[in-house]
């Protein structure tokens, strides 16, 4: 919770930004962190799957800003901001191991039975290109698939699906990424009881991730299939614009009621990711390699986040301490996505994800509240 309605707060100008107007001088603030996440990791339903542990430290600047204040008599002040406010860091390291039954090939010979080829580039086109996929010549010398009665590819793995033949597994993901928000506000103090204020806000959203997935047969029990690694890359990057605007009420000079509303906010992301795959066989004892990697594939999109509603109370307890407590609400089933595509199939898959949106989100309401006494 802020701590608008006890004093002047930078981080009002992403939240009131009526508290600005509390400033009464000029002020550069920074706020330095140090963060550190760990995480414990298991691979379930085998026979074996120890929890790996790791962490991640990382040095943080959540708030960086400028405050310039001056006033034109005791009964009229001013204030204006510039700052940066950091709301989510989801940077993080995990990885697990151990052995247990089924493939990922699987899943490419899934999606490769039920898509046309060049239509999943990052999957199980990836895996023909890589060799996943048993092949032959037919009559003409042309290079063909082999395939069961049924229609389906044939691979290493599957004739050793119904026995849950176990292989060994490996993955490490590695992600890094922030949303802040850049703040550029101005307020109005009047007799010290009406403080007006308005933020124009330019939310960046930055995400990279790297998932490394390795299988091996170590004990050699999948006839052919030696060991495959599977690498996603993942870059989002993006921006946006929003607003935000204020009022706070003090009838005493030791209690101060507070109200805010913020616009939706529409940020425009791009995400770039591709794939590589290796992939490893036993020939008649010659141990094959393949690798191939993916197009670089870029979709570019809108994210629209619903309004905010905000109110909030503060009070000083004379010698001994204060409270603040804020409510909001937002009705979180509004936010969408705007995909940038007039491909077809792009438009079914944003039909898609705001359909879900909508059928599994809601409205919240939030509580904040803090106190100190003083000793």
């Amino acid at each position: 919770t802020n701590m608008s309605g006890i004093g002047a707060d930078f981080t009002t100008l992403s939240s009131n930004p009526a508290g600005i107007a509390q400033y009464r001088k000029s002020e550069i603030m920074l706020s330095p962190t140090v963060t550190n996440k760990k995480t414990g990791s298991t691979l379930l339903n085998g026979s074996e799957g120890p929890t790996v542990n790791d962490n991640k430290t990382k040095f943080r600047l959540p708030n960086l800003g400028l405050i310039i204040a001056g006033s034109k008599n005791s009964k009229l002040s001013y204030a204006f901001g510039f700052g940066v406010n950091g709301f989510v860091d989801n940077s993080q390291n995990f990885q697990f191991r151990g052995k247990s039954a089924g493939s990922i090939t699987e899943r490419f010979a899934a999606s490769a039975d039920n898509t046309s080829y060049g239509n999943d580039p990052f999957e199980s086109d990836l895996a023909d290109d890589a060799g996943v996929f048993w092949t032959t010549k037919d009559e003409d010398g042309n290079e063909v698939y082999v395939k069961d009665p049924d229609g389906s590819l044939v691979y290493d793995y599957k004739d050793f699906r119904d026995a849950k033949i176990e292989l060994n597994k490996y993955q490490n993901v590695q992600s890094s990424g922030r949303y802040n928000e850049v703040a550029f506000s101005g307020g109005v103090n009047l007799s010290n009881k009406f403080l007006i204020g308005a933020t124009i806000g330019i939310p960046v959203y930055r995400y990279n991730e790297t998932k490394i997935y390795q299988e091996r047969d170590d004990a050699k029990a999948v006839k052919y299939f030696e060991e495959l690694k599977f690498t996603e890359y993942k870059a989002l990057s993006g921006a946006g614009i929003n607003a935000k605007v204020g009022i706070m009420y003090k009838p005493i000079n030791y209690l101060t009621f507070g109200a805010a509303i913020h616009s939706p906010s529409f940020i425009s992301i791009t995400d770039d990711f591709s794939t590589e795959l290796d992939y490893s066989y036993d020939l008649d004892g010659e141990i094959i390699h393949n690798s191939a990697t993916s197009v670089e594939g870029t979709i570019d999109y809108t994210v629209i986040t619903p309004m905010k509603l905000q109110g909030s109370i503060g009070g000083i307890l004379g010698k001994f301490g204060f409270i603040n407590a804020e409510i909001e609400y937002q009705n979180y089933s509004n936010c969408k996505i705007n995909i940038d595509s007039d491909n077809l199939f792009d438009k079914e898959v944003e039909d898609n994800i705001n359909g879900q949106i909508k059928a599994n989100y809601k409205g919240a309401l939030k509580i904040n509240f803090g106190a100190e006494l003083a000793a």
